[in-house]
This record gives C-alpha cells, sequence and structure tokens, in this order.
C-alpha cells in the first residue's frame, strides 16, 4: 500500500508540475530562439536566408510566405537572415521581412554640415589696361607797355632795356586722360581640399554572442 501510495503520489507530481511545464516549452511553428548551437536542431531552423521547399514546411510557408524575400526557385521560400543583423520588432512602417541599415555610410554633400573653404585664384585673369591722352594746350595773353616802367611790376611782367614790360598771362586746362576698360575677364578658383571620403562606423558597441533560429514544426 505503501509503495502504491508513493506512485500516486509521484503521478499526482507530474501531472501537476512536469506536465505543464513541458506543454509550456512546447514550441510553436514561426516561432524564434537565440542559442549558441550553430546548426538546425529539433526542428528548429537557423535564420540563415536559405531557400527551403514550400512541400517540406507547409506551415512556416503559411506564415512567412515570400516575406524574406524572392526565392531563385518558385517552389520555395526564404527564410529570415539574421546573420550580422539587430533583430525587432515589426510595425505599420515596416513590415515582417522590412530589412533596413547598414554597418557603415558614406555621407553626401546634402548631408555635411553647412561649411567654408578657403581659397586662391590662379594668373588667367590678369590683365593691363590702356591710357587715352589727348594731350592739352594753354592760351595766353601778352600785352606791351611803352611807358616809363613806373611803379612796381606786377605778376608776370618782365622789363627790357627800352623801357617796356611784357606781361605774359598763360591759362590753366586739364590733361583729359582717361583709362580704358580692360574688358571682361575670368577667375580660375580652386578650393583647398580636405577629408578622405571614409565610411562613417554606425554600428552600435555590439556583442555577437549566438545564433538566431525559427521553428519549422518539422524535426
Amino acid at each position: 500500500m505503501q509503495s502504491m501510495s508513493s506512485a500516486l503520489q509521484m503521478m499526482h507530481a507530474m501531472r501537476t508540475w512536469l506536465l505543464p511545464a513541458l506543454m509550456a516549452r512546447t514550441a510553436h511553428v514561426g516561432e524564434y530562439k537565440f542559442t549558441v548551437v550553430q546548426a538546425d536542431f529539433d526542428g528548429w531552423m537557423l535564420c540563415d536566408g536559405r531557400e527551403v521547399a514550400r512541400a517540406d514546411y507547409p506551415a512556416l510557408y503559411a506564415l512567412l510566405g515570400d516575406a524574406f524575400g524572392t526565392p531563385v526557385d518558385a517552389a520555395n521560400f526564404k527564410l529570415p537572415d539574421a546573420r550580422g543583423r539587430a533583430v525587432a520588432a515589426a510595425s505599420q512602417a515596416r513590415g515582417v521581412g522590412a530589412a533596413v541599415g547598414a554597418e557603415t555610410h558614406t555621407l553626401t554633400q546634402a548631408q555635411m554640415p553647412l561649411h567654408t573653404h578657403t581659397a586662391t585664384t590662379d594668373s588667367a585673369g590678369a590683365h593691363s589696361h590702356a591710357i587715352t591722352d589727348p594731350g592739352h594746350t594753354h592760351t595766353q595773353t601778352t600785352v606791351n607797355d611803352n611807358f616809363d616802367n613806373s611803379g612796381t611790376n606786377p605778376p608776370g611782367f618782365t622789363a627790357d632795356n627800352s623801357g617796356s614790360m611784357t606781361w605774359n598771362n598763360i591759362s590753366s586746362s586739364t590733361t583729359g586722360v582717361s583709362i580704358n576698360s580692360g574688358g571682361a575677364h575670368v577667375h580660375t578658383l580652386t578650393t583647398a581640399g580636405a577629408g578622405g571620403s571614409d565610411p562613417v562606423p554606425l554600428m552600435q558597441p555590439t556583442l555577437f554572442a549566438g545564433n538566431l533560429f525559427i521553428f519549422s514544426g518539422r524535426a
């Protein structure tokens, strides 16, 4: 009786604790698992982007369809390819199978911050100007005086030996010099280059600790 009672107690414990635990560990088709295992096992398939036959995994194909890419063989479908990628939940903007982002990125001109460059010009724009000088003249008025040279000599008077004086009045005049236009010309502008166009790393600090698997429902 005691042995039977112990067996019944054990069965009760299994029914109470063990069976629910086993049921809780039962995977559903399409479920993901992260582990350090390197290859397929017990119905779990490595998410490496390969093609598998629709006929072999109909339940999984019903869930995935061609969300992870168009297969080369129309009778196949593609598994997710999670190698080297972070995995995120789908959204309205990006559904199941959407893959975005890159490990590095080279900035375009539009993405660069506003900045300035220093520059120098070459001598291609050197030029000269011609000068136009029409010349000019001065007019003068000469006055002869035969009087007795009394008084003082006003400016411009000179006396001769006969007692007469001559007043030379010379008027002023402008030169009329003008500088001609050098004409239209261009300068070649060379800016000082900087930078090496190296890609910018975008990857956050990451630990690659294992592999992602998806449950196919077929062992």
